[in-house]
């Protein structure tokens, strides 16, 4: 286990203080009693989990993201914070690879909307600007044209 632990907005919402204080005095505790004692607080702090689920209110709504916000880069980089160097390395690795995966996801559907090429052969440049946003097209035209036609002075 890890000596740092931090809480998550979840179990923010699932303890209190009071369960809190009774899970730091149970080292103190006779052995016999450690372990009720522990099932105790585990078992409060799932009836306050299912309380929170049943509720009508937006109470988990902290634990709640639309589905444009449920990207998993964000959720690997939220988990990191609670995973010791080893697992932030194993994370970052992942991370990479999701990034290269969408990256060459969007090179391959701007490729196919690539109508300009009759004969549907790959152009990288023209597969590359697809991937920019419209003021980034025609910026990159721009500079494009200045340096095949430079102006005469």
């Amino acid at each position: 286990m890890e000596d740092s632990y931090q809480a998550t907005d979840f179990d923010q919402q699932t303890t209190n203080h009071h369960l809190q204080v009774l899970k730091a005095a149970i080292p103190y505790m006779p052995v016999s009693q450690q372990k009720t004692m522990s099932f105790l607080i585990k078992f409060q702090e799932l009836q306050n989990a299912m309380h929170l689920f049943q509720s009508d209110g937006d109470e988990l709504g902290i634990c709640s993201l639309t589905e444009e916000e449920k990207n998993p880069l964000d959720m690997l980089e939220s988990i990191k914070s609670y995973c010791s160097d080893k697992e932030k390395e194993m994370l970052d690795i992942l991370s990479n690879f999701l990034q290269a995966s969408q990256l060459y996801r969007q090179y391959q559907n701007a490729s196919r909307q690539n109508t300009d090429n009759p004969d549907n052969s790959l152009n990288p440049m023209e597969t590359l600007l697809h991937l920019l946003s419209p003021e980034q097209q025609e910026a990159f035209t721009q500079y494009q044209n200045l340096l095949q036609h430079p102006q005469q002075t």
